[in-house]
Formats: C-alpha cells, structure tokens, sequence
C-alpha cells in the first residue's frame, strides 16, 4: 500500500494512492504537467494510472482532468451529476458511473460514499482489499453517521482539517464566505476533524493525512496542535500524522 497527497488546498487537490497493485488517482485539481512530475518524485508513472476518482466538480479537484484524460486517456470515475458540470465532454468508453455501490477493481472494493459539501453530488471514498484500507475524505461541512461508518476501520486516512475557528471568524474574509466555510455544506475546522479523528481510533489505524488545510485561516502547527490536544483530552492515543500541503507533496506512505 502506497499513499501520497500531491496536493492539497484551495488551488488544487490530487492523491496518489496504490493498493494490491491498483493505483489511481482521487481528484485532479492540479496540472496534468504537475501530477506527471510529481507522481515521478515518488517513483511513479502516470501510464501506471487506472484512472481519476472525483469526489465533485469545483475547479480545485477537476482542473487537471481534460488534459489527463486526453493526453493519457486515463478513465474517469465519477457520478452522473459530477460529470453533468464538468467543462468538457468526457468520451463515453473512459466513464465509469459511480453509485453508491461498492463495486471491485482487481482485489480491491471502492465504496464511494456521500458526505455533505454545495456541490452537486459530492462523494468520499473508501479502497479496501483482503487486509488493508484507505479513507479519503475532503471537502466536508459536517460528519455524519455514514462518514463515521464507512472511516470505522481504515488503516490510512485522509481527511481535512480546513480552518481553525478564530483565524477564520477574525480574518478578511467577507461574510457570507465565512458563513459558507463555516457551514455544515462548507468544511471541517481543526477541532471538528480532531473530534473525527478521535471517534475513529483503532489499533490499526496507521497514518492519518492532514489535507484541505487553507492558507487563509488556518497554520499547520496550530491545526496540529489542536488535534493533540483534543485527542489527549479524550484519552485518545494520537496516530501518526502527515500534513499536506498546496504547493509540494506529503510524506509518502509505504507499506509492503
């Protein structure tokens, strides 16, 4: 099992995960230019690639989606109504229609799941095979009981931890922004992610990524020292943690 962020923010999101030899990519909000190299910094190659996951269509998650799919006719795993708002035609034969049903790419089962954000159909994933699983989870206003049970067992998750609450209330932001950010359609803060992170502790939870930070209204040392702290107060063993970031990778995570 492999897992890198190459990207993470408001300007573009894109994961690399490898599972069971399957490798993919979650969202494409990046240059197609950009994920090729850095896909390369880790010993990959983006001809490897079985295709993108989109988790919705705001332009930070699809921007690097019409030239990976023309230039390396990468198939393209969405649901109708994501694909409905994308600015290009996607080709018939590199669709794959993603329902709320698990359904099996070589030994490994994809379960996209809903989660609440203003986009269309917005969606999460979770790639599991025999002995080992991968959440990935952005772009979140609010956790709900299908989130809690679909991140129950993963070894290795993604997850935002967007703003902290003060930055974003004290920032320049107009109002009606952070009202949206803040909303249960907008994104996770520090201490909504940190209460998540608690609840789903397990022995087997390996690594927990740290993504969709905003440059804005949050900082890193913050976001994780609120997440220590909350998890400390819950008597909550704290999991290894990666942040991730808008402009260079994470840490890649390897496991044979």
């Amino acid at each position: 099992m492999k897992v890198c962020v190459l990207a993470s923010g408001s300007s573009g999101n894109c994961t690399f995960i490898e599972l069971s030899g399957m490798k993919i990519l979650v969202d494409a909000g990046i240059s197609a230019k950009r994920i090729v190299h850095t896909l390369n910094e880790i010993g990959e190659d983006i001809d490897e690639i079985e295709g993108v996951f989109l988790s919705h269509e705001h332009s930070d998650h699809v921007k690097g989606v019409p030239n990976l799919l023309e230039k390396y006719q990468l198939r393209l795993f969405s649901n109708r109504e994501t694909l409905q708002r994308l600015p290009i035609q996607v080709p018939f034969h590199q669709w794959y229609e993603l329902t709320s049903d698990p359904f099996q790419m070589g030994d490994v089962i994809v379960q996209p799941f809903s989660v609440n954000h203003d986009a269309a159909n917005p969606i999460a994933f979770t790639f599991q095979n025999h002995q080992e699983s991968v959440g990935v989870v952005t772009d979140i206003g609010s956790v709900t009981n299908l989130v809690r049970e679909q991140l129950t067992h993963v070894n290795v998750l993604v997850i935002e931890a967007n703003y902290d609450y003060q930055m974003l209330m004290n920032g320049p932001y107009p109002w009606d922004l952070k009202q949206r950010i803040a909303s249960r359609l907008g994104h996770l803060s520090n201490e909504d992610t940190a209460k998540l992170i608690a609840e789903l502790v397990h022995p087997s939870l390996e690594y927990v990524f740290l993504a969709h930070r905003s440059e804005n209204n949050n900082d890193e040392f913050l976001c994780k020292d609120t997440i220590q702290q909350i998890l400390a107060q819950n008597n909550v063993p704290l999991p290894p943690i990666a942040m991730t970031y808008q402009r260079k990778r994470s840490i890649l995570f390897h496991r044979s």
